[in-house]
C-alpha cells in the first residue's frame, strides 16, 4: 500500500492543479452578451463553424420537445438576429420601455424569441410583450430562456410558461453530432477545439481527475498488486 500511495502522489499533485480552459484563461461567459454572441454564431447557419444548421436544428429539437403537437415549429431555416428590441403596442422612441431580446430566429412564419442569462429568470423582461414580438404577422411563435441552470422557482410573471434550454443540453447534443462526423473532425480541427472547451467548460466543469490521471491511477493499481482488492467479493462470508 505504501507503494501504491507513493506512485501516486504526482498524479495527485497535478489533479490538484487548475486545467487549462480558454474559456478560463480569457474570463469569457461571465457575462449574458458573451455567450449570446456565441450562441448566435453557433445558430447562424452560414458561420465559420461550418456546420450548416446543425445547431439551429438541436436547438429548436429541444424548443418542440416542450410544444403541444399543434404548435411545433420548423425544425431550422431561420435567420439569427441579436439584441432585438420587441416595444409594445405602440411605436416606442428613445430608450424609455425598451426590452431587447437577446436572440430572435425569425423567418416568414415562425419566430423563436430567447432570453439568455444564467438561470432560467426573465430578470425584469416582459414574457408578453417577447411573446407578441414573436408573433407579429400571425407567425408561429415561442419564447425560450437559454441558461446555465434551470431554476424553475426563479420563472414568475408569465415566464413559467416559456421553453427552457440548457446550455448543457444543447451543448450535448452538439458535441454528439460532430463526434458522428468524423470528416468534419478531420477538417475543421479548430472549430472542434473550441467546441471541445464549450463543452467542458459549460457542461462538464473542472474535472478532479482527468483521463490521463485515471490512466496513471489504474497502472499504479497494476503494479502494486492493489488492483486484487477491486476484483474480490467475499459473498460466502456477506451470505452467512
Amino acid at each position: 500500500m505504501n507503494d501504491f500511495v507513493t506512485m501516486l502522489l504526482p498524479g495527485l499533485s497535478r489533479s490538484l492543479g487548475e486545467q487549462f480552459n480558454i474559456f478560463r484563461v480569457m474570463h469569457h461567459g461571465t457575462h449574458e452578451k458573451q455567450l449570446s454572441n456565441i450562441f448566435a454564431w453557433l445558430l447562424a447557419t452560414d458561420a465559420t463553424h461550418k456546420l450548416g444548421d446543425a445547431f439551429q436544428r438541436a436547438f429548436l429539437a429541444r424548443v418542440n420537445g416542450q410544444l403541444r403537437d399543434d404548435a411545433q415549429l420548423p425544425p431550422s431555416g431561420y435567420r439569427v438576429i441579436q439584441e432585438v428590441n420587441t416595444p409594445g403596442g405602440e411605436d416606442i422612441a428613445g430608450e424609455t420601455g425598451m426590452d431587447i431580446a437577446d436572440i430572435v430566429l425569425s423567418r416568414s412564419d415562425a419566430a423563436v424569441v430567447i432570453e439568455n442569462y444564467g438561470t432560467s429568470d426573465g430578470h425584469g423582461h416582459d414574457y408578453q410583450r417577447y411573446l407578441a414580438h414573436g408573433a407579429t404577422d400571425g407567425r408561429a411563435t415561442a419564447v425560450v430562456l437559454l441558461c446555465h441552470r434551470h431554476e424553475a422557482h426563479l420563472q414568475r410573471d408569465g415566464w413559467e410558461q416559456a421553453s427552457i434550454v440548457t446550455y448543457a443540453d444543447v451543448l450535448s447534443d452538439l458535441q454528439a453530432h460532430v463526434e458522428r462526423d468524423g470528416s468534419w473532425c478531420r477538417q475543421r480541427p479548430d472549430q472542434l477545439f473550441f467546441i471541445r472547451q464549450m463543452v467542458q467548460y459549460f457542461v462538464k466543469g473542472p474535472a478532479a481527475v482527468d483521463v490521463d490521471d485515471q490512466v496513471s491511477f489504474i497502472k499504479a493499481m497494476c503494479e502494486t498488486g492493489e488492483s486484487a482488492r477491486y476484483g474480490y467479493r467475499p459473498r460466502d462470508r456477506v451470505t452467512q
